[in-house]
């Protein structure tokens, strides 16, 4: 068998017997035909061997099949592979020692006599040459990362993070290419960053969500207008692990702000009190995070609705006098929460 432009070419072996018969046996083209023993075998077109295929070939077949498609996503891995190697991980330095470069020249520009009018003028030439404008606040830093990244705006803006995140540690411009690469690169850092931003920031934003619920509450205390007449005996509670710390640290343990009845209702809208207790300030917070879990997780919030607290009394000539005064020099003093910056966040621009 033969192969021929995609059809199979038949190896024909010539017949004795020619293929076409007419009437008359005397024109078969002279030759002699014994019409009494031939049969139609004789007219049987005989081709060359053709191989059947067992099972055990077509499964060699199936397997040098799939091997041609593993061998070429192999190929395609090593070609990753050298992408990775020649130009993403080359692509990294050159991004990190133009972030050290850029780090060199802020802190430059941060030293010179002249800062404010150069950066100034940076700023001038972002917004009249290039649409791009900056507050007046800009740090050195964001100035001259935006000057540089003028195309990606969030880019800038990881960019100016990672590298205030720099100079907080006190990182010199040639520390920066190391450091960078050593915590993974630029998202892992991000990553790191912003997660022990969020763990100490929990922790503070705990102890300062329960000030600011204490201060309330002792704010309630000082305008309530109901009281009750108690002369039996406070059980005062002990911290010993709280007392250790504050003597270690020279200092006396502080104390609750509060006094914690257990009473029992009597059936007739009155109160029977079983004891009173001082818990002492660790379980007194405890006590003061519990009751208030309805109020708003933010301490920024949070802060913004004791002030509001404040002016009311403060305006309130129900009140008195030196309590109204104390409220307005209290709302004189500027908030103390705010949302914390971290390297995700927008870059300072317009």
């Amino acid at each position: 068998m033969q192969i021929s432009n995609g059809a199979i070419k038949k190896t024909v072996t010539k017949s004795s017997i020619p293929v076409a018969l007419t009437d008359d046996p005397e024109e078969q083209s002279g030759v002699s035909i014994n019409f009494d023993t031939f049969d139609l075998s004789d007219f049987a077109i005989t081709i060359g061997k053709t191989k059947v295929l067992t099972a055990s070939d077509e499964e060699a077949k199936e397997k040098d099949e799939i091997k041609k498609y593993l061998d070429e996503s192999t190929e395609l891995f090593e070609l990753g592979e050298k992408y990775e190697r020649e130009v993403v991980a080359r692509g990294h330095a050159y991004l990190y020692e133009l972030l050290a470069s850029i780090y060199d020249f802020s802190m430059k520009i941060e030293k010179h006599a002249l800062s404010k009018n150069i950066l100034k003028a940076i700023r001038k030439d972002l917004k009249d040459n290039h649409e791009i404008t900056l507050q007046s606040n800009a740090t050195s830093l964001q100035t001259i990362v935006r000057f540089v990244i003028r195309v990606d705006k969030m880019a800038a803006s990881r960019y100016a993070k990672v590298l205030q995140h720099c100079k907080d540690k006190d990182l010199t411009a040639t520390q920066i290419p190391d450091y960078i690469t050593n915590k993974g690169g630029i998202a892992k850092l991000q990553q790191s960053q912003s997660e022990g931003v969020a763990a100490k920031s929990a922790n503070n934003n705990s102890k300062e969500r329960t000030n600011i619920l204490r201060e309330f509450l002792k704010l309630q205390a000082e305008i309530a207008t109901e009281a009750i007449a108690y002369e039996g005996p406070v059980n005062a509670f002990v911290d010993e692990k709280a007392k250790e710390k504050s003597s270690e640290k020279d200092e006396d343990a502080e104390g609750a702000s509060f006094a914690v009845f257990i009473t029992e209702y009597d059936g007739n809208d009155g109160y029977k009190i079983i004891s009173a207790h001082d818990l002492g300030k660790a379980f007194e917070d405890s006590l003061i995070r519990h009751v208030s879990k309805s109020y708003p997780e933010d301490n920024a919030l949070l802060e913004q609705g004791l002030r509001n607290f404040k002016r009311k009394i403060s305006n309130d000539e129900s009140f008195s006098l030196g309590l109204r005064q104390q409220m307005k020099r209290d709302l004189e003093k500027a908030p103390k929460n705010k949302t914390i910056d971290v390297i995700e966040m927008e870059p300072t621009e317009k």
